[in-house]
């Protein structure tokens, strides 16, 4: 991961359990299906790529923004998006939420669960190293020395 990237895991809902979080159950899809619609629809905007697994369809540039679903054999493992924020695309960003909201998922980052929304997803943009990087490369840098 680049970083300029900001990357967030998209969780099935029905997978969020209050009291008791664990993040591994929560990336499990199962063998719940995708809906078609909001597949072709994410196709349109970030075009299916080779992925650097066979394990894992990729949608989008692996080094921009993009979303990628895991498999293990037919189970869907996980979904993980990352955002290019170097280059953020407004319709881009509509489109993941609209997958989002289309297969009734939520953002999981780092334990926190958010809304599938722009105002989500700007937030933890705004949040992370990437933007820090982005916003100020020299100064990201000497943070971590």
């Amino acid at each position: 991961m680049g970083l300029w990237q900001t990357r967030f895991f998209i969780v099935k809902e029905s997978n969020i359990v209050i009291e008791e979080e664990h993040e591994e159950e929560m990336l499990l899809w199962g063998e719940s299906p995708l809906n078609s619609d909001s597949l072709l629809s994410i196709s349109k905007s970030l075009h299916q790529e080779k992925s650097w697994s066979d394990e894992r369809i990729q949608y989008g540039k692996i080094d921009g923004t993009c979303l990628e679903i895991s498999y293990d054999g037919n189970i869907i493992s996980e979904i993980t998006c990352r955002i290019d924020v170097r280059n953020i695309s407004l319709e881009i960003l509509r489109e993941i939420v609209d997958f989002m909201v289309i297969n009734k998922a939520r953002i999981l980052i780092s334990e926190t669960i958010y809304d599938a929304s722009l105002d989500s997803i700007a937030l933890t943009i705004k949040q992370s190293n990437a933007y820090r990087f982005c916003k100020d490369p020299l100064a990201f840098l000497n943070d971590l020395c």
